[in-house]
């Protein structure tokens, strides 16, 4: 069915025929019944369940029609390596209203391995909403996905992607009410241990994590996301394929103000992505794509099952986009929304009883009881996210180990108002060890911290790059 070859390995070290072509892509990606990828949407699909192609696929019968478009093409990578690095990691892709997004997966690695600069170009994208609870211990697992990603790429010798955190703070300060002195202190907390989980457990490529501020949802910002949410509430209502996608956010507007809040969340979440920019405004980065443009980016998300209702919303929007918002609207290269096999409960929201990184004595107690270790991760609705980050850390004893090592940190941070969303942030802008951090703080008369937080602050909105210290 294709006859693709590669060319003699580049530093993506592939060499020889490309095993099966695209058959053997997509043979990977329907995989066998108890490793397949799942997914979301597409002809006949269900949004609540998913659906796994088989041979017996319509899919199948297209493939012609893809083999059409990149017949005789010359490859400096393997795209079934590059396609089996993505594979290892997710466990399912919506692809919208038809089979069409089903191909994006197999079309950027095919691009990638011709040339390979893309996925240098390409950003993945993970959102956080905003929170102020203690950040739970299996918090990383969320960033597990994408490091083993940008992990195997680096295997390969090829260009590594950038893995972007980005936060929804603000948004739940417009639709939630919620306070933003309280927020950032947790949203930068938790980016903070992101960030010390990834240099300890995913040292060579951990360079490669940035971290991403929403601006206030107000003007233009708000003005975009009402737009979008109008359009679902008077187009999309009429789109069958999107059913499950309302009764979600019926769900979830529970948690969110109501339909028409959860909605909104719906179309900010579709503006931070982004599948299309239509304004400088959302975040730092954003406003860097509007300005630079996107058409040579290729754009990922990684998200947990849950958020196919958002990303089935995001596919209805990219292609209602130029009609809502005209010819201001930029595309990237590519577009593909994958998920993680995380649990079902958002990572920044401890279980009653969970354990956070607050308490030394009890990771302790932990490393000294296996059993309590078994019994506090045996929890079904959790443990796919302590699998993730036994299987990242090498056992449940290394990252208790780190766990610990960490609560210990925060235990020794001044209790001065703004200390600690300081230390945090100075924890995301420097490559300093965060004991010297805590040294450099000492110097700091405390009745500094608040001016030196919202001077902290205002550069992360801005996008500002800090200085890698904060004296003045």
């Amino acid at each position: 069915m294709s006859d693709f070859q590669n060319v003699p390995a580049g530093k993506g070290g592939a060499t020889g025929a490309v095993p099966s072509g695209i058959e053997g892509m997509l043979q990977r990606m329907m995989g066998t019944p108890t490793n397949h990828l799942r997914v979301y949407g597409g002809l006949g699909g269900d949004l609540e369940k998913g659906v796994v192609f088989d041979q017996k696929s319509p899919l199948v019968r297209t493939v012609s029609d893809l083999l059409g478009h990149h017949q005789g093409r010359k490859f400096v990578a393997s795209p079934v390596e590059i396609l089996g690095v993505f594979m290892d990691a997710v466990t399912g892709v919506t692809t919208g209203t038809s089979l069409d997004g089903f191909f994006e997966l197999p079309l950027f690695c095919l691009d990638a391995a011709e040339n390979s600069l893309l996925l240098e170009w390409a950003t993945i994208t993970m959102g956080f909403g905003g929170s102020t609870s203690p950040t739970p211990l299996r918090f990383p697992s969320y960033i597990v996905p994408a490091m083993r990603i940008l992990s195997g790429l680096e295997k390969l010798g090829l260009p590594l992607p950038t893995v972007r955190l980005v936060s929804a703070q603000m948004a739940a300060v417009k639709i939630n009410g919620m306070s933003e002195d309280r927020l950032w202190p947790v949203t930068l907390g938790n980016f903070a241990i992101a960030r010390m989980f990834a240099r300890r457990f995913f040292p060579k490529v951990a360079h490669r994590l940035v971290f991403d501020f929403d601006q206030p949802l107000e003007g233009a910002f708000l003005g975009a996301a009402e737009a979008l949410r109008t359009c679902a509430m008077r187009d999309g209502k009429r789109v069958r394929a999107l059913d499950a996608a309302f009764e979600a956010m019926a769900r979830q507007g529970q948690h969110h103000g109501g339909v028409n809040g959860a909605l909104l969340y719906a179309g900010i979440h579709t503006l931070y992505s982004p599948d299309f920019t239509v304004g400088a405004f959302g975040s730092p980065w954003i406003s860097e794509c509007h300005r630079n443009g996107i058409r040579d980016r290729a754009v990922i998300t990684l998200g947990g099952e849950p958020e196919r209702f958002f990303n089935a919303l995001r596919d209805f929007f990219s292609m209602n986009a130029k009609k809502i918002f005209g010819g201001g609207t930029r595309f990237p290269c590519h577009s593909l929304r994958l998920l993680i096999g995380v649990g079902h409960i958002p990572v920044y929201y401890p279980k009653p009883g969970e354990i956070g990184f607050e308490c030394p004595q009890a990771f302790a107690q932990l490393r000294r009881d296996c059993l309590g270790w078994r019994r506090t991760r045996g929890d079904r609705e959790l443990a796919a996210d302590f699998d993730a980050l036994e299987d990242a850390t090498g056992g449940w004893e290394n990252l208790l180990t780190w766990a610990e090592e960490i609560a210990e940190l925060l235990q020794l941070i001044p209790s001065h108002e703004g200390a600690r969303e300081l230390f945090m942030g100075r924890v995301l802008t420097s490559d300093w060890d965060p004991l010297d951090i805590l040294d450099e703080m000492n110097g700091f008369p405390p009745a500094s911290f608040i001016s030196r937080c919202a001077e902290m602050r205002s550069a992360f909105l801005k996008g500002v790059q800090l200085p890698s210290t904060l004296h003045v």
